[in-house]
């Protein structure tokens, strides 16, 4: 096989696959097959031989070919010499490169094809689609179009959730979404979401109410990620109430939670647990409070360490780093914090929730460079007028 031939290995073990992806990476940046999806390639892991045309894409490059249509051509050429199918039937096929979907002919692609998984490629293109509608703002008739399809409606809300443009249109699609919630996690997404807007906006009332009483549990049934988020705006409410049993009790709930998930995932390494450090750690940030502090910062830096993790999502690392400054501002580390926070880039947040992780840098950068204190001052009172989360920023500011 020319991967194979290329990397100079036989891949027999996961440990071979984990070195071959550190070296399609080194090789090409934009290679970031996950470990598992080379387990099947390999045959390692049960698999029903579908991949996605960026996985094949990616592993032809590396092998220096031109891209999997390479193979694919070869197999037309063949068949066509051998007069077993004619050009237009199979080749054009595999030559054709259509121009690239609108947003509503993906969602409709997406109803067209009810089992199918959703391949890498695709999946990268309906997020570049869907941040350029969240960009410019859904109207009525496109928010209507996404909540016309529950699968459609997962991928946009839960996946791809317009955090960022809460203030906008986003508020009435999570009002929508928790409307047309047809389970106990799209209900606790839903009002989770909802609460955190309404917190950052300044409307505490609102953001109380939303969640006060709702039951929550990370040892349910229902996903880590909405669960953490109900538990840590009740547990910030009671640490901006200074109730520290009511504290110790919900921050008790999600530890437990943390515990036993991580007892069912020790097979592989899910990012689940780089949302929940990145979950938790918004919450102590904006409670002002020194609360377990030197146990989250060792809880980020240990992720970071995990090779695995490295290379399976280290894209998701810059959520870590933000929140490893801002610790460290907290326990009064500056020095440390100034040279990590160098490194930081300044939008290197998620694209549909750049607006927190802007507001934090420049909140911290008022702070740590104060030769560009006014700049940074600038870029974030930028930010709260357009995005309205005023109490976000004079709660960051007030605890750095």
């Amino acid at each position: 096989m020319d991967v194979v031939a290329t990397c100079g290995f036989d891949i027999k073990t996961t440990k071979e696959c984990a070195l071959l992806q550190q070296l399609m990476q080194q090789h090409d940046a934009r290679f970031t097959l996950g470990i598992s999806t080379l387990r099947r390639f390999f045959h390692l892991l049960p698999s029903d031989n579908s991949f996605s045309v960026t996985t094949l894409n990616s592993l032809a490059r590396y092998a220096g070919k031109s891209g999997f249509q390479h193979y694919t051509n070869l197999i037309a050429d063949r068949l066509i010499a051998a007069n077993q199918v004619h050009w237009d039937v199979l080749a054009v096929q595999h030559f054709a490169l259509p121009e690239p979907p609108d947003w509503a002919t993906m969602m409709d692609r997406i109803d067209a094809t009810p089992f199918s998984q959703v391949s890498g490629l695709f999946l990268q293109q309906f997020a570049q689609r869907t941040v350029e509608a969240y960009a410019r703002g859904l109207t009525a008739a496109e928010t209507r179009r996404v909540f016309s399809s529950k699968r459609c409606r997962r991928l946009v809300m839960e996946i791809l959730p317009p955090l960022s443009w809460i203030g906008g249109f986003g508020k009435e699609m999570f009002e929508q979404y928790l409307e047309h919630a047809s389970t106990e996690e799209e209900r606790l997404y839903a009002l989770g979401v909802l609460s955190m807007s309404a917190l950052f906006t300044g409307d505490l009332i609102e953001a109380r109410t939303l969640v006060e009483g709702v039951e929550a549990r990370t040892t349910g049934m229902v996903h880590i990620l909405p669960s953490t988020r109900i538990l840590g705006l009740q547990w910030l409410f009671a640490a901006l109430d200074n109730d520290r049993e009511g504290m110790d009790a919900i921050w008790a709930k999600m530890d437990d939670g943390y515990r036993l998930k991580s007892q069912h995932s020790t097979a592989y390494s899910p990012d689940w647990e780089i949302y929940f450090c990145d979950m938790s750690a918004r919450f102590l940030l904006l409670s002002r409070k020194a609360y377990h502090l030197e146990k989250h910062l060792h809880c980020l830096r240990s992720l970071r360490e995990r090779p695995l993790l490295q290379v399976e999502s280290n894209h998701l690392f810059p959520l870590l780093d933000l929140h490893e400054v801002w610790i460290l501002c907290r326990l009064q580390r500056l020095e440390e914090a100034t040279e990590h926070f160098a490194n930081l880039h300044p939008t290197g947040q998620l694209p549909f929730d750049w607006a927190f992780g802007q507001i934090v840098y420049h909140a911290l950068g008022e702070i740590l460079q104060p030769d560009q204190a006014e700049h940074h001052r600038t870029e974030g009172d930028r930010l709260v007028a357009a995005t309205g989360f005023t109490w976000l920023s004079e709660q960051l500011r007030r605890s750095v």
